[in-house]
Parts: C-alpha cells; structure tokens; sequence
C-alpha cells in the first residue's frame, strides 16, 4: 500500500473521530448532533477551494445559508447545549479524515482497500473498548434481530459514500450524505426522544437543506 504517512494519520484520527462521536451521540440531542456536524461541509468546501478545485457562487451562498442556519438555531435555543462541543470536534475532525481519504483514494489506495483496513482497525478498536470497558460482548448483540438488521442496513450506505467520493470534490459527496442525516435526525429527535422545539428544528432544516442544494451546483 502506498502513502503510508496519509493512510496512518487518518487511522488515527478515524480511531479518535469514532470515540469523540460515540461520546457525543450518549450526551447531545439526536437534532444537536445532526445540526452541529453539518459544520463540516462549509470546513471541507474551503479545503476544496485550497486543493484547487472549482467553487461556484452558488456553493459560496450555500455556505452562508448552512452558517446562518446553525447560528439561528443557536440564538433561538433550539439546540441544547450539553455535548454540542464534542459534536463540533467530530465536525472539524471529519474535515481532516475525508481529505486524507480522497487523497488516498486518488493518488494512491483503491477505495476497496483503504476502507477494509481502516474499517478492520475501527472494529478492533470497538471490540477492545466494548470488552475492556464496557465489560459488554459486542457479539451478542448480533443474535437479536434488530441490531443483526441494523448492522446490515449501515452497510448499504456506508458502502456506497465510500465510492461516491471517486466521482465528485469531497464536500459535495457530504452535503447529499449529511442532509439526509439532518433529517431523520430531527425526525427521530421528535418521534422517539420528545426532543422540544420542532419549529425552529424545522425552519433551520429547511434553511439547511436549501443551503446543502445549492453546494451541489
């Protein structure tokens, strides 16, 4: 394998981007983390702009509409406060993660084995702090059928993301990725944790997703 520098730095901090956003899931509201990590993609359309690929107006309002969101749903109190910190440090550590990855995966790795082994050394990580600290057996999990499907069913999307990098500039790949994720984050912080504050939650996603659009052009 070649680029070993890039590929091990990224082993690292995919090892510390899992931890921080483990704990950031267990503290925040669904909604806060969703919103919070959205700051990634304005942070990855910047690191685009500097690689030299080609930014258009639309993406520059796109931007400015995603940051407006997130501060209105600041000053309007819809976001929570508690583990909105680690959520922005997963934000700014996916930045630095998905340029060493479409780095890779452009001048060096094949997207199949720069995936396999980084998601190899994440399981053993998991494994490790599942049995060391969580005193838990991760495996025993499986033989219940709604996180054998829930296992499944991350595989699809994560497989396909994976690829989807070869085709087009990094942040343009995340804004489709993470809208989604808004979304169904705001849905599920209502339906399944009584989250409070939907309507400012719902203007800011619209804003949100009008934002995302307008980086795809």
């Amino acid at each position: 394998m070649a680029s070993l520098p890039t590929f091990g730095a990224r082993a690292i901090i995919e090892i510390i981007l899992t931890y921080i956003s483990l704990k950031a899931i267990a503290l925040a509201d669904r909604s806060t983390f969703g919103f919070v990590r959205t700051m990634t993609m304005p942070l990855l359309l910047a690191v685009d702009l500097l690689l030299g690929y080609k930014i258009s107006g639309w993406q520059f309002i796109g931007i400015g509409i995603i940051i407006f969101s997130l501060f209105l749903n600041f000053s309007l109190q819809g976001i929570k406060k508690q583990g909105v910190w680690l959520s922005l440090s997963t934000a700014v550590l996916a930045v630095a993660t998905i340029t060493l990855y479409k780095y890779d995966i452009t001048h060096y790795n094949s997207v199949a084995a720069e995936q396999a082994i980084i998601h190899l050394i994440l399981l053993a990580f998991l494994i490790s702090l599942a049995f060391l600290k969580a005193k838990e057996n991760p495996f025993a999990f499986l033989k219940q059928k709604t996180y054998l499907f829930q296992t499944l069913i991350n595989a699809i999307p994560s497989f396909a993301n994976s690829y989807a990098y070869v085709f087009a500039p990094a942040s343009i790949i995340l804004s489709a990725y993470r809208s989604s994720a808004v979304f169904w984050s705001v849905v599920s912080g209502k339906i399944y944790f009584k989250e409070e504050h939907l309507l400012i939650k719902l203007t800011c996603l619209i804003l949100l997703i009008g934002g995302m659009i307008l980086l795809a052009f």
